[in-house]
């Protein structure tokens, strides 16, 4: 996955403003939402999509000294069609 838009707090925006460089240092799955149906006219197939949602802990170094930790939201969106009998 690349380019998840992450949202952040005010607080947190505020410190990227400032930063010299960012990285991410971890990525958790907090919840899944699924969303199972029928395909009409193609019996056994089932269409699938998925929302993940993700914790997302950045590193924000905005000078000399240990880099500041802020945390995130992010989403992402998977479509899928699988056959079961």
């Amino acid at each position: 996955m690349e380019n998840i838009r992450v949202y952040l707090t005010a607080a947190g925006q505020e410190v990227i403003d400032c930063a010299i460089n960012v990285k991410c240092s971890k990525a958790e799955i907090i919840w899944v939402f699924s969303d199972i149906e029928s395909v009409p006219f193609n019996r056994g197939f089932y269409s699938i999509d998925l929302k993940y949602f993700f914790k997302i802990t950045l590193q924000v170094f905005t000078g000399v000294g240990r880099p500041t930790e802020v945390e995130g939201l992010a989403t992402f969106n998977k479509k899928v069609i699988l056959f079961g009998s």
